[in-house]
């Protein structure tokens, strides 16, 4: 039962591997903070959550003045899918996924933190909104997607699991 996957680590295909997670992540956050969550826009899964519940908690916390940080209640969500997957497929799946998950989290609290206009759109328009959010965080995804790892809402974890645990696939 061991967490590492079966790539030599500091290989040529480790460090592809990693960077594509990297700058995946760093793509699909800068795709929410600057286009998805100025505008209040809420997509499904783990973030979507993350966005209403940062808009519905503004002013109740002292110390987080501005709501919830959507990057930290996305990876308190993703914890809990991580575990399960990891439970459901094996360790196998994890490391990525691990890496993923946490650093779409913490650059997405860390670009919403150093944003000098704080919450205001970059673009005004809610669809060219939509349509450059779209992009980019679809972008980022496939990037991480290349890499052979998950980070937003495990959407591959759930066909995943189906087809280890039935004869559907």
């Amino acid at each position: 039962m061991v967490l590492i996957p079966n790539d030599k680590i500091f290989s040529l295909r480790w460090l592809k591997d990693y960077s594509m997670i990297v700058i995946g992540s760093f793509i699909l956050a800068v795709g929410f903070v600057f286009f998805i969550s100025p505008h209040r826009i809420v997509p499904g899964g783990v973030y979507g959550i993350a966005i209403v519940v940062h808009y519905m908690t503004q002013g109740i916390f002292t110390f987080w003045p501005e709501g919830f940080p959507i990057g930290l209640f996305g990876l308190i969500l993703n914890i809990p899918l991580t575990i399960a997957g990891i439970k459901i497929l094996g360790p196998r799946f994890g490391v990525k996924t691990i890496v993923g998950f946490v650093l779409s989290s913490v650059f997405m609290d860390m670009i919403t933190y150093m944003r000098v206009d704080g919450d205001a759109p970059l673009v005004p328009d809610v669809l060219l909104s939509c349509v450059f959010g779209g992009v980019l965080v679809g972008f980022g995804l496939g990037l991480i997607f290349k890499s052979r790892a998950t980070c937003h809402d495990h959407c591959q974890t759930y066909p995943d699991a189906i087809g280890t645990t039935n004869d559907l696939c």
